[in-house]
Formats: structure tokens, C-alpha cells, sequence
């Protein structure tokens, strides 16, 4: 810590990661008029898409645009990611060797670039979604509503 901040080791993953989320639109519950849409800051988010594409691909293999289709699906329409911002996150992780990319046809025949994890990709998964459930869980223990 550091006057109250938390020190953020820069790397040429999470600088991409940075770049991303300042392309990233996070909106709040739709249809629920008591809410708002949250605006987060990028330090608040470094590495959450990181998780994100991560933990998709421990299911199965995706295409980007389908990573996308799937992260909005999933959080309600809560998570939204422009089409082209995703891709040099994915880029970065292929390059240290999280994530390898075949080309295939998908189910309607047009090729598209298919991202899977290799097996340091799966460890760093499995690190991640543990990192993830403890600070959650923490989190929730720290802001739950018997303290608020």
C-alpha cells in the first residue's frame, strides 16, 4: 500500500488489459429504475477480463466475438465489451502462452479463429477463479448487508 493505493505491477499483459477495460462499457441492471449505471475505474478492474476469457475458455474452445456474446449472455446484459476490443487481450495471452488459436469453421461454415487454453493457460484458470472465490467471499463478508 502505498498512501492508501494499492501498487499495480505493470506488464505488457496487463497494460493490454488496462487498454481493453478503457474500451470496456459496464452497465448497471437494466429495467430495475433504483439503479445506475456503474462507472468502474481501471484500476478496480485490472485483470477481470483477463478472468473472464479465461474462465470461458476452461469450458470450451471460442471465437472472440463469441466470448463476447457469451460474457453478456451470462452476466444479464450487464457485461458489454465492443466487438473489436477483446482481441488484443486475446492477442497478449497467446503470446505468453495462455491460450493457443486454430482456425475452423464454425456451425454456420465461415472460418473464424478459434482461442482454446494450453496448459499453463488451464493452471492459470485454475489460479485465477481460487484468487477470485476468496477475495469474492471476502468482499462479501466485508460489504454485506449486515453491515450496511
Amino acid at each position: 500500500m502505498n498512501g492508501g493505493r494499492c501498487t499495480v505491477h505493470r506488464s505488457p499483459f496487463t497494460d493490454s488489459l488496462l487498454a481493453l477495460l478503457g474500451k470496456v462499457s459496464y452497465l448497471g441492471r437494466q429495467g430495475i429504475p433504483t439503479r445506475r449505471s456503474v462507472n468502474y475505474d481501471r484500476e478496480f478492474l485490472t485483470g477481470t477480463v483477463g478472468v473472464l476469457i479465461l474462465s470461458l475458455l476452461s469450458e470450451r474452445a471460442m471465437y472472440g466475438y463469441e466470448i463476447l456474446q457469451e460474457a453478456e449472455r451470462r452476466s444479464a446484459q450487464q457485461f458489454r465489451m465492443k466487438e473489436g476490443t477483446i482481441y488484443p487481450a486475446l492477442h497478449q495471452m497467446e503470446r505468453a502462452g495462455l491460450l493457443k488459436a486454430a482456425w475452423r469453421d464454425s456451425d454456420n461454415g465461415r472460418a473464424r479463429k478459434y482461442y482454446s487454453l494450453t496448459a499453463k493457460g488451464r493452471r492459470q484458470a485454475d489460479s485465477k477463479r481460487k484468487q477470485w472465490e476468496s477475495i469474492s467471499a471476502a468482499m462479501r463478508a466485508i460489504l454485506g448487508e449486515a453491515h450496511g
